[in-house]
């Protein structure tokens, strides 16, 4: 059986019916499943539930990059694409 990865962005937008049908999803399938769902830390606040720690469920919550680490990011792209850009100072 192959592993099947979904990826939902800005969860925090989804109307409560996809939410619930996420959570379904992770208590009901038989199979290989990553699914990995991103959004703002708000969605944590609204629903404190996705929190919770369940055998097969993990919460990562990130934080924001800083000004100089947003700052390294930007250039290490810029140096790993320097043909496609020009830097600007």
């Amino acid at each position: 059986m192959r592993l099947l990865v979904l990826i939902v962005q800005d969860v925090h937008w989804a109307e409560p019916t996809f939410i619930e049908f996420v959570a379904y999803l992770t208590d009901s399938v038989d199979a290989p499943l990553l699914l990995l769902c991103l959004a703002r830390p708000k969605f944590l606040e609204q629903r404190p539930v996705w929190k919770e720690t369940r055998d097969n469920v993990e919460t990562l919550v990130l934080d924001p990059l800083s000004r100089d680490q947003v700052e390294k990011l930007v250039n290490l792209h810029l140096t790993k694409h320097k043909p496609a850009y020009e830097r600007a100072e």
